[in-house]
């Protein structure tokens, strides 16, 4: 499952402006990656309340969205808190929240498909047709 979307100012890196980008779920691997990508930003830095939040949702943008044109690599928080545009920044966020909807609606989908096979099976009805008229 992904999200992709087009930033409106992109990110520098090299000798372009990288506006493609796609949302991914974290991975458990990759939120022990960001929060170790964190304690690489944090350290040494006293942090106020609304810093660390974004410096802590910027460490798991740097496991969960891919940004087209620059490498895994180079995404650290600290390059993403000097080149990430605030709208951009919104953008990611409304992304995020669509994939989790659209996650949510899958989940809610599966119940849904369980629940009425569950109950043809319990009622004994069937769901085939058999030509008859």
């Amino acid at each position: 499952m992904k999200q992709d979307l087009v930033l409106t100012w992109g990110l520098p890196y090299q000798d372009g402006i990288f506006k493609n980008v796609v949302v991914r779920p974290l991975t458990i691997g990759g939120e022990l990656n960001a929060l170790a990508a964190f304690d690489d930003f944090a350290d040494g830095k006293e942090l106020d309340k609304n810093s660390t939040s974004v410096a802590m949702t910027l460490a798991y943008w740097t496991q969960q969205v891919e940004f087209g044109g620059v490498p895994a690599e180079a995404l650290t928080v600290d390059y993403l808190m000097n080149n990430l545009v605030g709208e951009d920044y919104r953008l990611i966020m409304e992304a995020m929240d669509e994939l989790r909807a659209k996650s949510a609606a899958a989940t809610v989908n599966r119940e849904t498909t369980a629940a009425a096979e569950t109950n043809h099976i319990a009622t004994g009805q069937s769901t085939e047709t058999t030509g008859e008229s």
